[in-house]
């Protein structure tokens, strides 16, 4: 026999209290399950465990700190094998040394990725992205020691070895980890290739470069074709403003700080506009980097403190009413969620 339920007097008053209900609300609530009555199905055995217990899996949690400590005994290992033992390897050696250290990483990863645990899935990715690095380390060692290029030409080799491994395991396994790494890679490749030309650019061009890179790869993220799209926002943002900052260390200082304050503001924007923490976040750090520079070379030492003080002060304000925009738009997300649900419930009791 189904049982009758209405919702206790105390958890009414806590979802007033969490600002779920309005107190008017709660007294309809109360009135109307009073007049209907809603029917549940018996509560689980006292002896039943949790749902949460059930997923829990000491062995899996056991499984995935044995291979941290695993990699991290590796990569000691190979640290004083570096330090002690590189030299009196021969080329044959140390090539083998890193194939194998690549072998191992991805077919580890291989063999984890079909498990569904949250914490293998998280070892697989540090398997994966330390195969990637063990990948680009042979391939330099390659055009190092085997082909003899100079130090470009194993830049761009190392770095395209490793782009060609991390974006297809990113294809793969779109998550954080793996998007971080095809990140690195893609950027080390685009960059170490503008030093292969026998007069190499200026500074300017390098940063300019990594800020085309970063804002192309938010972008991607704004458009859903790298996910996760909100990693893909902080990492695109950061590479951004680190591009600019790069290149105006060396000519055209105002220009490309401006360019920065630019790209800052406009992940401000974006953050108000989209109710996006991230981009808030990303953008709000950009201008106070950026902005007092930009005082600074505008006013000079005299009026650039005070007013770099000034613009900061109003930042902060600013910076104050998106995080409030923000957090506004999280907390009304949850409660149309809580209500969806609790909606979809009671229809569910009711039939």
């Amino acid at each position: 026999m189904a049982v009758v339920h209405r919702p206790s007097v105390s958890r009414l008053d806590d979802w007033v209290a969490a600002g779920l209900l309005t107190a008017e609300q709660a007294e309809r609530i109360a009135a109307y399950e009073a007049e209907h009555g809603v029917t549940e199905p018996p509560p689980p055995p006292p002896s039943s465990p949790p749902p949460a217990d059930r997923r829990r899996s000491p062995g899996v949690a056991g499984a995935e700190a044995i291979g941290y400590v695993g990699a991290a005994l590796v990569v000691s290992a190979l640290g004083r094998m570096l330090a002690e033992l590189w030299r009196e390897l021969t080329t044959t050696g140390r090539l083998t040394l890193a194939g194998l250290v690549a072998v191992l990483a991805l077919a580890a990863a291989t063999g984890l990725q079909r498990m569904p645990r949250p914490a293998l899935q998280r070892l697989t990715s540090v398997l994966f992205s330390v195969g990637v690095l063990a990948v680009a380390w042979f391939a330099g060692l390659v055009a190092d020691e085997v082909v003899g290029a100079r130090g470009a030409v194993i830049a761009v080799t190392a770095s395209a070895a490793a782009a060609a491994f991390a974006v297809p395991l990113y294809l793969w396994r779109p998550r954080g980890l793996p998007q971080t790494t095809a990140l690195a890679a893609v950027l080390a490749t685009v960059l170490s290739l503008l030093a292969l030309p026998t007069l190499t650019p200026d500074t300017f061009w390098f940063g300019l470069v990594a800020w085309a890179v970063g804002v192309a790869w938010l972008l991607a993220g704004l458009g859903r074709w790298v996910l996760p799209a909100g990693l893909a926002g902080v990492l695109g943002g950061a590479v951004a403003l680190l591009g600019v900052q790069f290149a105006a260390f060396d000519g055209e200082r105002l220009a490309l700080l401006a360019l920065g304050v630019a790209t800052a503001g406009a992940l401000v924007g974006l953050a108000v506009r989209a109710d996006t923490l991230h981009h808030l976040v990303v953008g709000a750090i950009g201008l106070f980097v950026l902005v007092p520079q930009v005082v600074f070379e505008l006013f000079g030492d005299a009026l650039g403190a005070p007013a770099a003080l000034l613009v900061v002060g109003l930042l902060l304000v600013l910076l104050a009413v998106g995080l409030g925009r923000a957090g506004q738009e999280v907390r009304r997300q949850d409660d149309a969620g809580a209500v969806r649900r609790d909606r979809a419930e009671l229809g569910g009791e009711s039939r």
